[in-house]
């Protein structure tokens, strides 16, 4: 049975007080206006609703739209493809809650169909997502780990989340799914015209991004060349360190008045600002679509990865739980390879790219490149070399990790909560071996606290 579902995706937003604009007004009036916070508030208050509308509408046409930070806005987005998931959590100043694919059975979930296929091609789309997703549900029928069958399953599987952002990184938002890189996606067109529509109805002075001309984007040329997926393994490179961290530390520790404190101290620092001043980037290659998913959650990054529809599908991860298991192994490298044929018929047809970036599996790789100060790296650590984190994820912390040791001894006593504290933080959830998971890490525990 095919798990399509003739819905399109959807967006609305759940909160929006209705007395938003007298937020904005006291925040467009305290830097000319006299008095206090609160006199400047009731004043908004007692002021009528086209009096603050046309003072806001006055600051923003003026640029001055930093106002709008003061109102977030909470939108549950329903059946969106994965391609327009991603799309979305790599703005870093929004929070979002996405339904687990580590967790839950995604059998019937269902797929996102571009309306934009038709005929022959819609035909083969569909053919190939339906047997990607009965090869799926036949693997955890099998026994393997939802964690590991769902890189099988293709970016236009449905996805749903919550998102809460401020007004102002929405605006940006709609910009970057209308004008920017977000434009050549008709999916994220439409969210953007239900975003945008909402938004007139509760907040019509705002000067939301134009709705550009919809254009066709180009069709690459038919090429012969046949790609076959090869199996990949994730691969770390620290390209970029400090001189002299630790002289660097030491320095800055001198300027604080802190210069007989053990750079240790630093880990248990409640506001350890020091180490914010070190950064590390880090090449990563072969890093699943899944697996990128873990790591964009980390904000405080800078991250650049390639746009889904460069992608050439010419590597995929293998989970040990499937390599294990050579008929399902098989048949799961059959999946690659199926959907790269399907990928290149469909370039051969005109389909553009930012359709045929539908067909991508989650299993499909990339390399990319980040960069993390030292405060944020103790913190990725803490969470992705656990024994509870996805297993992908924390090979790569652990290669970063062990890079990064080499620069800085310090990184030898970040880890897991069991190596910086000497206990686990997951409670009742613990694998109930942090002193022997702690060994590896360093040859003393992190002292007790």
């Amino acid at each position: 049975m095919s798990t399509q579902q003739p819905i399109c995706s959807q967006v609305r937003i759940l909160d929006l007080t209705p007395d938003h604009p007298v937020y904005w007004a006291s925040a467009a009036r305290i830097s000319t206006t006299e008095g206090n916070a609160l006199e400047i508030y009731e004043k908004s208050a007692a002021s009528t609703e086209e009096q603050n509308n046309r003072l806001i509408e006055r600051v923003f046409r003026a640029g001055h739209q930093s106002v709008l930070e003061h109102k977030s806005v909470t939108l549950a987005f329903t059946n969106v493809s994965a391609l327009v998931e991603q799309f979305l959590i790599e703005f870093r100043l929004a929070s979002f809650t996405v339904k687990s694919r580590r967790y839950v059975d995604f059998s019937g979930m269902g797929y996102y169909v571009p309306p934009e296929l038709d005929g022959q091609v819609r035909t083969q789309y569909i053919r190939q997502m339906d047997r990607l997703f009965a090869v799926y549900e036949q693997f955890l029928a099998q026994g393997i780990p939802k964690e590991d069958a769902r890189f099988l399953l293709p970016s236009c599987f449905f996805s749903n989340l919550y998102c809460t952002v401020n007004l102002r990184e929405l605006l940006h938002m709609l910009d970057e799914m209308r004008t920017g890189r977000g434009s050549q996606f008709p999916e994220l067109q439409g969210l953007a015209d239900q975003i945008a529509d909402q938004l007139k109805t509760c907040c019509p002075f705002l000067l939301l991004p134009p709705r550009p001309p919809v254009d066709q984007p180009p069709t690459d040329q038919p090429q012969k060349a046949v790609v076959l997926p090869q199996a990949r393994v994730a691969k770390v490179s620290l390209i970029q360190q400090p001189i002299q961290p630790e002289a660097l530390l030491r320095h800055i520790q001198r300027l604080s008045g802190e210069a007989d404190s053990p750079l240790e101290d630093l880990l248990y620092d409640s506001r350890p600002r020091l180490l914010e001043h070190l950064t590390y980037t880090f090449l990563i290659e072969h890093l699943s679509l899944s697996g990128l998913t873990h790591l964009v959650r980390h904000r405080l990054q800078s991250i650049q990865i390639p746009a889904l529809d460069t992608l050439d599908g010419s590597g995929y991860l293998l989970p040990p739980s499937i390599a294990s298991r050579p008929p399902l192994s098989q048949q799961y490298q059959a999946c690659f390879i199926d959907t790269q044929a399907l990928v290149e018929q469909l370039r051969d047809a005109g389909v553009p790219a930012s359709l045929r970036a539908y067909c991508r599996l989650s299993g499909t790789v990339l390399s990319c490149v980040t960069t993390m100060n030292v405060r944020e790296l103790m913190h990725f650590f803490s969470l992705r070399c656990c024994s509870r984190a996805q297993w992908e994820i924390r090979d790569v912390a652990e290669q970063m990790r062990t890079l990064a040791c080499e620069s800085l001894p310090l990184f030898r006593r970040m880890g897991p909560g069991c190596v910086r504290n000497g206990v686990c933080p997951e409670g009742p959830l613990s694998c109930g071996h942090p002193k022997s998971l702690a060994e590896p890490y360093c040859s003393t525990h992190a002292k007790e606290r």
